[in-house]
């Protein structure tokens, strides 16, 4: 059995951890996606802090999508932990997951009965809470359908039939007032076939723990993944054609023309992002699943804020949004290489992959360093936003290929020579 819980944050993630270390799993925590399928080597069970609780309706979809994704093509099953007293952005994280896992219907239970906290008629109550109606907080639409599981029916044993007939996509608001109630809604969808996107606090992590460890509750059956979840090693990074990610938040005008000449040269596909939390979902829809398939084929990719959602007071946001964005594709397809434009964005780069330190191969142009990140050998180029030429870009793809034996895949630019006073020319 793998389990991967997804936190918004670090507390969280090892607080519905200790559960199944009780109950006997191997357990790890981390503050790092990619480092999700290196873990699963050692133990049965990782829970990652997506760092969301405080992060933008946008970051957090798009975190939370890739974390899913990377978790079920580790064959995980996944627990989206969320806090008791339904802090930070949990209705937009769930609909994420379901998102990423389109087979599976969503339990939620945010009961935490051992602090006084319980769902009693789809409110969530206790002490020091001002009632939450759980209909509120996950209002739809979504996929499948909304029921509410009340203790009646739960402790009756009548929740299974309708459990049970759920169609995927389907959102379950569940009432728990002690733990028995919890372990009876484990048990009971467990009886099920469906796949089930568990989310609650540490109260219904505790509840799964018990259960699967009898094993009173047998886990679904891989079948119920799609295909997009098959197994493979994102770690081994195979030789051949690889694309390349070139991720730019900052907003220096030089960008402009830089990443024209790359389309124009390489065929690169640009994608704008939209501090939108609407629009994100619809990037993951439409544009997420054709950027994937350039990239498969050695295509380079672009990834970039829209102008039209600029703003200094959020360009930390957008940053984020851009690299959460640009991981989600490298999990997917771990074989590129990676450009970075601007310092803060390479840094955050390098934290989403878990690089912690690179080496220096080589000079693109003036400033603009080639290197080999030291833990999975990625090739990444930084330059800072407002440095180099019209075709700095170009020729940022033209050396990673050819660093890998690949190239020159683009039609040539000119050579880059200095002008009488030592400056270089921009190329035409």
């Amino acid at each position: 059995m793998k389990m991967a819980i997804l936190a918004d944050d670090l507390t969280g993630a090892a607080d519905a951890a200790l559960p199944f270390e009780r109950a006997g799993f191997t357990v790890a925590v981390t503050t790092s996606v990619s480092s999700l399928g290196d873990l699963f080597c050692g133990a049965e069970v990782v829970s990652a802090d997506l760092a969301t609780r405080s992060a933008s309706g946008p970051v957090a979809y798009v975190s939370t999508f890739a974390a899913c994704q990377h978790a079920l093509r580790a064959e995980a099953f996944v627990y989206k932990k969320v806090d008791s007293q339904l802090r930070g952005r949990p209705r937009v994280e769930v609909a994420a997951a379901l998102a990423a896992w389109p087979k599976a219907i969503a339990i939620i239970a945010p009961a935490l009965p051992e602090r006084g906290r319980v769902v009693r008629d789809g409110r969530l109550q206790g002490r020091g809470l001002r009632p939450l109606a759980l209909t509120d907080v996950f209002s739809g639409p979504w996929p499948g359908r909304t029921w509410q599981v009340g203790l009646a029916d739960l402790r009756a044993g009548t929740a299974l039939d309708r459990l049970a007939s759920l169609p995927a996509g389907s959102v379950v608001l569940a009432d728990a007032i002690c733990q028995d109630d919890l372990l009876a809604l484990v048990r009971t969808a467990g009886s099920t076939d469906q796949a089930v996107l568990w989310v609650g606090a540490g109260a219904l992590a505790g509840a799964l723990a018990v259960c699967v460890s009898a094993p009173e509750v047998p886990l679904p059956p891989m079948s119920l993944f799609d295909g997009s979840t098959q197994r493979h090693a994102p770690y081994a990074i195979p030789p051949g054609q690889r694309g390349v990610v070139v991720v730019m938040a900052s907003r220096e005008p030089v960008n402009r023309s830089q990443v024209e000449a790359l389309v124009a040269r390489a065929g690169a596909v640009v994608s704008e992002l939209v501090l939108d939390e609407r629009a994100s979902a619809a990037w993951f829809s439409s544009e997420y699943k054709i950027l994937l398939s350039h990239l498969e084929a050695g295509g380079v990719v672009v990834l970039c804020s829209s102008p039209a959602s600029a703003g200094a007071s959020e360009e930390g946001q957008h940053t984020n949004l851009v690299v959460t964005a640009a991981l989600a594709l490298i999990l997917a397809c771990p074989s590129v290489d990676l450009v970075a434009t601007g310092g803060q964005t390479a840094r955050c780069l390098l934290d989403a992959i878990g690089e912690l330190s690179c080496r220096v191969v080589g000079e693109v142009e003036p400033g603009i360093p080639q290197l080999r990140t030291e833990k999975l050998g990625y090739g990444l180029i930084t330059k800072a936003g407002s440095f180099g030429t019209e075709l700095a870009l170009v020729r940022a793809v033209e050396a990673l290929q050819s660093w890998r034996g690949h190239g020159p895949a683009l039609a040539s630019p000119p050579a880059l020579e200095p002008d009488r006073d030592g400056h270089y020319r921009r190329g035409e």
